[in-house]
């Protein structure tokens, strides 16, 4: 999120609407410059993601002791690259919330405070946009989030799912 702002604004500069008439240019911009912020950051956190998903699907405790232990677990029964499982489906479902989210987001708040005067520093414009965002970025993501989970969740070597 810290670094879409900037990223958006260099992306309005290059490729923004010149005109009122392009306007869907500029959401299309949101959606882009949101979904690729997310994937960087996506790839960078999976690793984490994977070892919280498996120790929550561990309901009673057997298969990792505290968040250490499932560390060295699946480096040791797996190998490194088993913290990347699933990073496909992660990113994709990354992407989704994060352009869905961010462009809802930035749009609304765009439309509200420009078209109908809304104060853009009033909290209860931030909670109208931000209600929007999550509305839409929730039921976007909602069946690539499924299969996230199931992938990362796979563990052991076990391969249910490609």
């Amino acid at each position: 999120m810290l670094i879409y702002e900037p990223i958006r604004d260099v992306a309005f500069d290059k490729f923004g609407a010149k005109d009122t008439q392009s306007k869907g240019d500029d959401l299309l911009i949101r959606l882009m410059v949101g979904g690729t912020c997310g994937a960087l950051g996506t790839f960078i956190s999976t690793p984490t993601d994977v070892t919280k998903v498996r120790m929550q699907a561990d309901m009673d405790g057997s298969r990792y002791r505290n968040f250490r232990h499932a560390l060295t677990h699946i480096v040791k029964n797996e190998g490194v690259f088993a913290f990347w499982k699933g990073v496909n489906a992660n990113i994709q479902r990354s992407f989704i919330v994060n352009a869905c989210e961010l462009a809802t987001y930035d749009t609304s708040k765009d439309i509200l405070c420009n078209e109908y005067n809304w104060d853009s520093k009033n909290v209860f414009t931030h909670a109208v946009c931000a209600l929007n965002a999550g509305f839409v970025a929730a039921v976007a993501s909602t069946p690539v989030d499924l299969a996230k989970t199931r992938l990362m969740n796979a563990g052991d070597g076990r391969a249910a799912y490609r």
